[in-house]
């Protein structure tokens, strides 16, 4: 990106090869691919698959391109970087994916300027948009001819060859945003904005609203919805102790294990084979540390599995693993691949090419994917594999956090699919009844293998 993008414009332009010193070296200039003196100051050009690359340089501005499509792990480490700084300065674009997610969610917290153009043949000032100012018609199921018109006297426009204004929406916002889709673009050919509309994949309307009108859109069925959730309420209620009949026909406490995802506090979440049995916020992991204590709440459950989040506290996390031995784990997300090519070597005898693998014990921590575990989480609600309490109104925030993770499938680089899960607000409770599932699938095996593998 910088050898195409900075580096041609630098080679092709006289002040700007002076600025970096390649035409007369006063002092030694850096100029790498990324870091290069400006003048008087730096400028540095990081990815951001990796906080450390975020982290090792400061900044008086920051430039963040493609926001949505980075790892968002890394976000909050670029303000971070500008604390030092008297300006502070914020620059942030990208594509939208999803509503209240990344760019978009910016964008609402701005004063939301959008581009206004004047009609050459009536004056009408107006803001365009697909469904008011595009007009086509068809012949068969052919998209015959396209054009782009005026939505006040519907004659043809040609938008980028009008006298056009930024318009502000929200003016309380001291927060600048822009807002503008290919609408405006001279190399916008409206016949092909139109056939990308017309195209039947849900997947394909996604990126036609993403990529061609510059709008966030959240497919069918890409979240768990209130009903989905209704489906799973069955006749008991929380807190409840799961009791079983065992073999002598006599009442026992029904094995349990526990998801614990950590933040600012412990969300906790307990199951049984077949239902979730409690749902809570625990401050401490220790007795020690005070009376609400994850440590005791195992003691009570007498929990056989319980898979923690191994971020942020990992030390915490070590020290509950040598409380409760070889029955905490701690987890860590990663992607199959990783997971695939480090036991490929190791397995291939055993191989039988029938399964992949998701999930890898490595001692005490499992590393799991993201996306092909949450999808096997959200489907056991879908399909009502997982029962919930008829009192599950009362746990408003557990069901927002259910409903906070949006499934998103783009293309990528290479021309593969990649999906993902983007959150939108608050999601700890997933995460946590995630964690639930991989303690209940370690549970149900009975043993500890190198490897679990789902086919």
């Amino acid at each position: 990106m910088v050898q195409e993008r900075v580096d041609e414009p630098i080679n092709n332009n006289q002040y700007l090869l002076g600025v970096v010193g390649r035409v007369k070296r006063m002092f030694k200039h850096a100029d790498k691919t990324s870091l290069k003196r400006m003048s008087r100051g730096f400028v540095y050009f990081r990815g951001s698959n990796k906080p450390t690359q975020i982290t090792s340089v400061a900044a008086d501005a920051i430039f963040v391109d493609e926001l949505d499509r980075m790892e968002q792990e890394s976000v909050p480490y670029f303000e971070k970087r500008m604390e030092h700084s008297l300006r502070k300065w914020q620059r942030w674009a990208s594509t939208p994916t999803i509503p209240g997610f990344g760019i978009h969610k910016l964008f609402l917290e701005s004063d939301q300027h959008e581009y206004f153009v004047r009609c050459n043949h009536c004056s009408e000032l107006q803001n365009l948009t697909f469904q008011e100012n595009i007009v086509y018609s068809m012949k068969g199921e052919q998209v015959e001819k396209a054009d782009v018109i005026c939505k006040k006297c519907r004659r043809v426009i040609v938008p980028y060859k009008l006298e056009g204004i930024w318009v502000p929406k929200e003016r309380a916002s001291n927060v600048r945003g822009y807002f503008i889709s290919q609408l405006y673009s001279p190399r916008m050919e409206p016949i092909k904005l139109v056939r990308a509309s017309l195209r039947p994949a849900e997947f394909e309307v996604q990126q036609f609203y993403n990529q061609n009108l510059g709008l966030p859109y959240e497919a069918k069925g890409a979240r768990l919805t209130e009903d989905t959730i209704k489906s799973c309420i069955r006749n008991y209620t929380l807190p409840m102790v799961p009791r079983i009949k065992n073999s002598d026909d006599e009442w026992e406490k029904e094995d349990e294990v526990i998801g614990v995802d950590v933040g600012r506090v412990l969300h906790v979440i307990t199951r049984t084979a077949e239902k979730i049995t409690d749902i809570r916020t625990i401050q401490h992991f220790f007795h020690d540390d005070g009376s609400d204590n994850l440590e005791d709440y195992i003691n009570a459950r007498d929990a056989k599995k319980i898979v923690v989040d191994a971020m942020p506290e990992t030390r915490q996390v070590q020290k509950l693993i040598g409380k409760f031995p070889g029955r905490v784990y701690m987890c860590r997300y990663t992607r199959v691949q990783d997971i695939m090519s480090e036991t490929q070597q190791e397995d291939d005898e055993e191989d039988d090419g029938d399964s992949q693998r998701y999930y890898r014990i490595k001692e005490s921590e499992v590393q799991t994917d993201r996306t092909i575990s949450l999808d096997i989480m959200y489907s056991k609600l879908f399909k009502q594999k997982i029962q919930l309490p008829k009192n599950i109104d009362g746990y408003q925030e557990y069901k927002d956090h259910l409903k906070a993770l949006v499934r998103y499938q783009e293309k990528a680089k290479d021309g593969n699919y990649k999906v993902e899960y983007k959150e939108v607000s608050a999601d700890h409770y997933a995460h946590a009844q995630n964690y639930a599932d991989i303690a209940m699938h370690l549970f149900d095996y009975d043993f500890i293998p190198s490897v679990i593998t789902i086919g």
